[in-house]
């Protein structure tokens, strides 16, 4: 079996539980996964079954989607509910037009520093556990985009601020909290946070991981519906599954998938020059 499960992800749970509950339920030979999921948060992951964990690079890059709750006012050391609140501030009064000001100062590509209780990984160890061991490390700032930013609802008796985000991959949620609470002449730390969409991919489409069977596998092909498809051809399907280039006249896009005459992905294939074309990824 070749696919994708959609998996709406429940508090407590890390990423790699959810992988290892297929596991056992599903008995697959391997299992992935795509954009980590902190234990607090919830919403959508994205697992991988089979050959089809070799698309993985092809899902992580796509633009993300969450809504989050952040607590103005308080701050914790993890910049979530994990730990416990350190540090207090005044909260300015706030109006909706004033907290979208600042809203749009934070559109477009921004410079964000990974926290330090992160599981980016650094000389092969995830930061947490540096973290967790007393270890210090300076942690260089990585361009992120934000593309969109939205006030949802903004409770000013109790300072709690529900906004929806779309980033770029590796955007870090809690991050950007901390920084829009500074940005509003406060501190903050994010009360609840979920993923509602990766690219295409909703979490309306997922279930909770032991409601999952194997009825509830996506294709490939829908997992990559982002991309253009070709029509199964003879040439083109001999070409794939041979590894050799192909040529495509007024292709839109770099890259493109071919189907075989089931119309299953056998191949991702990405533009070398022009109209020359070359395999990026074999799926058989």
């Amino acid at each position: 079996m070749v696919g994708i499960f959609l998996v709406d992800k429940a508090a407590d749970w890390t990423s790699r539980d959810v992988v290892n509950k297929l596991n056992h339920t599903l008995h697959f030979k391997k299992l992935g996964h795509t954009g980590t999921l902190d234990p607090f948060a919830t919403g959508l992951l994205v697992v991988t079954a089979g050959p089809a964990t070799k698309i993985m690079a092809f899902l992580n890059d796509l633009p993300k989607t969450y809504i989050a709750t952040l607590k103005l006012g308080e701050k914790t050391p993890t910049g979530d509910i994990e730990t416990t609140v350190d540090q207090r501030a005044p909260v300015p009064p706030l109006t909706i037009n004033e907290i979208n000001k600042v809203f749009q100062t934070f559109i477009g590509v921004n410079q964000q520093i990974p926290p330090l209780t992160s599981a980016l990984k650094v000389d092969g160890q995830p930061l947490y556990r540096k973290a967790h061991a007393g270890e210090t490390y300076e942690v260089k700032a990585r361009s992120i985009n934000i593309y969109a930013l939205e006030i949802i609802h903004y409770d000013e008796n109790n300072h709690i601020l529900q906004f929806s985000v779309q980033c770029s991959s590796g955007t870090y949620v809690r991050t950007l909290a901390a920084d829009l609470a500074k940005a509003l002449g406060t501190v903050g730390y994010l009360l609840a946070l979920r993923r509602t969409m990766i690219g295409h991919l909703l979490v309306d489409d997922a279930k909770d991981v032991l409601a999952i069977s194997e009825k509830d596998i996506f294709s490939i092909r829908h997992a990559l519906s982002y991309l253009p498809a070709l029509p199964y051809q003879e040439d083109f399907y001999n070409a794939a599954i041979n590894g050799r280039k192909i040529v495509l006249d007024a292709m839109p896009s770099d890259l493109v998938l071919i189907l075989n005459q089931e119309d299953e992905v056998i191949a991702i294939y990405e533009r070398e020059d022009q109209q020359l074309f070359h395999c990026k990824r074999g799926l058989q």
